[in-house]
């Protein structure tokens, strides 16, 4: 299936831009970054745990200026100070939609229906990136374009 030239790009955080740079705490950076506020508070050094993929955002950058960005995520790993100020150099943190804080599931569709009505965009103006085959399955029901991120060489 070929794509069209989408309109505006929304991809995932987790495991596609931000990747956990601790052994045994791959893919569950949301629930990670809770448990270190929780032990040592909302400012914790966040790059002693996690890394950001360099390339792929000077990639963003440049997209930007032909592109809307935005962000799917779950949780609220994306306002941690130390991320924010590095995201912002891509992200308007008005394109980032937290599917947890407003009860939905990345797994379903209603999650990009949501996204979509919110961005008053048809399915096929979107091109959706992320790692994870579950998600990208819901947001092609719906009829978003789709590339399922396996690894910074794709």
């Amino acid at each position: 299936m070929q794509m069209t030239r989408p309109s505006v790009l929304l991809m995932d955080l987790g495991n596609v831009l931000l990747f956990s740079t601790e052994e045994g705490h791959g893919g569950k950076l949301n629930p990670r970054h809770k448990e270190l506020t929780a032990k040592l508070g909302d400012n914790y050094r966040f790059f002693d745990y996690f890394g950001v993929n360099e390339d792929l955002l000077q990639l963003l950058a440049k997209l930007r200026a032909k592109y809307p960005i935005h962000m799917i995520t779950e949780g609220d790993i994306q306002n941690h100070p130390t991320l924010k100020e590095k995201l912002e150099t891509v992200f308007d943190y008005a394109n980032i939609h937290s599917t947890g804080a407003l009860g939905l599931d990345k797994k379903t569709p209603e999650a990009y229906i949501y996204v979509l009505s919110e961005l008053g965009l048809n399915p096929g103006e979107v091109l959706f990136i992320d790692d994870s085959d579950i998600n990208i399955e819901a947001a092609k029901r719906v009829g978003l374009q789709s590339i399922h991120f396996t690894s910074e060489q794709q």
